[in-house]
């Protein structure tokens, strides 16, 4: 149970940071692979916040033991 727990604040707090600072991750994964592009596109953007959405709540729902 203390696993099911743990692993479910984890996925909490990752898609609470992927919804709060998206560009972030595009910084560290896609950056470098585009030549003069300065920011990430809104699609990418939408993307990353709707992932983000979803495994924060995914991680409160095995937190509070309603998914295993």
């Amino acid at each position: 149970m203390t696993q099911r727990v743990i692993g479910g604040i984890l996925l909490a707090i990752i898609g609470a940071l992927l919804l709060i600072f998206p560009k972030a991750l595009w910084r560290l994964t896609e950056r470098w692979k585009s030549k003069g592009a300065s920011e990430p596109s809104r699609t990418f953007l939408w993307i990353v916040r709707i992932v983000g959405a979803a495994l924060l709540t995914a991680g409160m729902l095995v937190a509070a033991g309603i998914l295993k």
